[in-house]
């Protein structure tokens, strides 16, 4: 457990105020990335720092909160509805977050500053923690000595990028000159808020790589998400699907599905009675009609569905940050066959994967999986294996620590001036 040792920062013997701000439930949990703000709750939690959890809650989010604040019973939740913005705010909000672009996303959240309870929650932050960098208008609500902390998650000018032009970054730089202006446009806007902040995170290894060349030196922390391995216990479970692709409605999504379908699936691998299952929204929405191609839908258990599947495909082409469907699949220790673009941001070897960037080596390398019962149970170990080693709760409680001691003696050099004799907050102000 970490402690804070150096005694209380502030007037009247207060300990440091965590504020930790999402703009959405985060329930049901999943694995990776989209659990790491859970994480996060279990590690400030048990830090021996006082801190708040703020959730902004829409309409259609109302069901989630019970079961939420029921799981996280002993962490002080404040969640707080848009719909108390009144009219006409809480619909522009809505409008906004709905349109779900670079510029909406920010404006939305310059809407949700006129809220009065987050005005007042935001007023009582030492240490401002929050995700995204939609969120940086909410900065002219925290005090001056606040010390301000953005979890990214994806650089959001790569992925509106590909929303808009269906194109990764890579393909961006190679041939479509809009998207490529487009890009730059947003990722220079991108990093101008980002510098607004006084630590930012980095979940994803290519994206911390392309942040730290734009950031001043100490600025960014690369966190890689935490993964839990999953024991697969597939003994007891017979494989119904040969291949398994598991995806939302998400734009890139689709895309990737329907030409994988196309140019790998229906021409490489249909002939030898090979059987795709989707799982998620996707199977719906990708247009697919085929008997050999298994739409599940949303699935309840989503660990049963990775075991009944021999191989779980990833045929991204365009996206960013870290793929929730690699992340998950690996946890899950199933034998991947992936894209050089699926692989983005995940803390692995490559070179310890089946990695393929044609229709033909992709195809090669899943008949070879299936053909052969020992290769795949290797690929399957070595799954867990590289989850163990780049994405441990160790690495994280570790990069946390140095990331909390940081922003702990910054806040204390703000607020020196104004405090006599009081003993410094060094760089291990924290420990375990």
């Amino acid at each position: 457990m970490l402690q804070y040792r150096s005694g209380p920062l502030l007037p009247d013997g207060m300990m440091p105020n965590i504020v930790y701000f999402f703009d959405k439930v985060f329930w049901p949990q999943r694995e990776g990335c989209h659990n790491l703000p859970a994480k996060h709750l279990q590690y400030l939690a048990g830090s021996g720092l006082s801190f708040t959890v703020v959730l902004l809650v829409q309409s259609h989010e109302e069901a989630l909160v019970p079961p939420f604040l029921k799981h996280f019973s002993n962490v002080d939740i404040r969640t707080i509805r848009v719909r108390e913005m009144g009219e006409p705010l809480a619909s522009r909000y809505a409008i906004l977050k709905k349109e779900h672009t670079f510029a909406s996303m920010l404006e939305a959240n310059r809407v949700a500053a006129n809220h009065s309870r987050l005005q007042g929650e935001f007023a009582q932050a030492d240490i401002f923690f929050t995700n995204y960098v939609y969120t940086a208008p909410f900065l002219r609500l925290v005090p001056r000595h606040c010390v301000s902390i953005v979890e990214t998650h994806d650089l959001q000018s790569s992925q509106h990028t590909c929303l808009l032009r269906g194109l990764g970054p890579r393909s961006i730089n190679v041939g479509n000159p809009e998207g490529q202006e487009l890009y730059e446009r947003l990722f220079s806007e991108e990093i101008d808020l980002l510098d607004l902040f006084d630590f930012v995170i980095a979940i994803a290894g290519d994206e911390a790589e392309t942040m730290a060349r734009h950031l001043p030196d100490g600025k960014l922390t690369y966190l890689p998400p935490v993964l839990m391995p999953q024991s697969p216990t597939r003994d007891h479970f017979e494989p119904q699907y040969d291949l398994l692709f598991v995806g939302g409605h998400h734009l890139p999504n689709l895309r990737s599905i329907q030409q994988f379908y196309r140019e790998t699936f229906v021409p490489l691998l249909k002939p030898y009675g090979v059987k795709l299952a989707l799982a998620g929204k996707v199977g719906a929405l990708s247009g697919i009609d085929d008997e050999d191609v298994i739409r599940l839908g949303i699935v309840e258990n989503l660990a049963d569905t990775y075991r009944l599947a021999r191989v779980v495909v990833c045929p991204i082409s365009c996206g960013a940050g870290c793929n929730i469907k690699v992340v998950e699949a690996l946890t899950y220790g199933a034998a991947v066959v992936a894209t050089p673009q699926a692989l983005r941001g995940v803390n692995v070897d490559s070179s310890r994967l089946l990695v393929a960037s044609d229709p033909q080596t992709f195809a090669r390398h899943v008949m070879m999986l299936l053909d052969d019962p020992a290769l795949l149970r290797y690929y399957q170990e070595r799954s867990l294996d590289l989850v163990r080693v780049g994405h441990s709760p160790q690495r994280y409680n570790r990069l946390m620590k140095g990331l909390l001691s940081r922003a702990l003696h910054k806040l204390e050099v703000r607020l020196s001036p104004r405090i006599t004799g009081r003993v410094h907050v060094k760089g291990d102000a924290i420990s375990e």
